[in-house]
């Protein structure tokens, strides 16, 4: 897990902007399918809220700032301990995401391992 400063944060916030990328709103009540991408790495930044995710067999908790890198093959995870976590997330090969998103568990609880 990587952590910034504000000031570090803007400035990666306005540079990944300049990449496509893929913004997520989720709440306590929202599915949380355990997925993987095989050919695209993802970098997701929490914009607000608290969470946790679930990267391979590691679970990072996540609040406004975080900044997750999750390589391409591991499977992972996210779910709100808030009434809403906002997530944006980053792809390599951005055309390729939504061909190459596998759904491993439909719905997945953290309380597996």
């Amino acid at each position: 897990m990587l952590l910034l400063d504000k000031n570090n944060q803007m400035l990666f916030r306005d540079m990944m902007f300049s990449i496509k990328s893929m913004q997520q709103t989720l709440t306590q009540e929202s599915d949380c399918p355990l997925i993987k991408h095989e050919k695209t790495s993802q970098i997701t930044y929490v914009e607000s809220g608290s969470g946790i995710c679930k990267r391979g067999k590691d679970e990072v908790k996540l609040s406004a700032g975080t900044i997750v890198f999750i390589a391409a093959g591991t499977p992972h995870s996210f779910k709100a301990l808030d009434s809403k976590l906002l997530l944006i997330h980053y792809h390599w090969n951005n055309e390729a995401v939504v061909q190459d998103r596998i759904i491993i568990k439909p719905s997945y609880s953290f309380m597996e391992n």
